[in-house]
């Protein structure tokens, strides 16, 4: 039901021995109908700043930016910033980028169906 509702994109990988499956995307395309997804119905937790980081990465990879040195270091700089309960290396040049806030009026948004 998931593959369907994204447009039919994706795989489904099913974990029998675990009764798990996992959902995939990898192409620049199929990635495009996700992020519109959350672009319509933001998250309203912490998740939304990594999101929109995400996002900056896949617009720099859309721009190829990232086949030059200068990309790379941007793209780095914003995994420093993501998921910041990880421990950050420290690394010389690689400088965290600022996280968005959630928006103010997140929750008003909210719609359970």
């Amino acid at each position: 039901m998931i593959q369907a509702y994204f447009e039919g994109i994706g795989k489904i990988y099913h974990h029998d021995h675990i009764s798990e499956a996992t959902f995939r995307v990898g192409s620049l395309n199929e990635l495009d109908v996700i992020i519109r997804h959350f672009l319509k119905h933001p998250l309203i937790t912490q998740k939304y700043s990594d999101f929109i980081l995400f996002k900056q990465v896949i617009d720099l990879i859309k721009n190829k930016e990232h086949l030059t040195l200068q990309g790379i270091l941007k793209i780095a700089n914003i995994k420093a910033s993501m998921n910041t309960k990880q421990e950050i290396p420290d690394i010389p040049g690689i400088v965290p980028v600022l996280r968005a806030s959630l928006p103010i009026d997140a929750h008003l948004n909210l719609n359970p169906y």
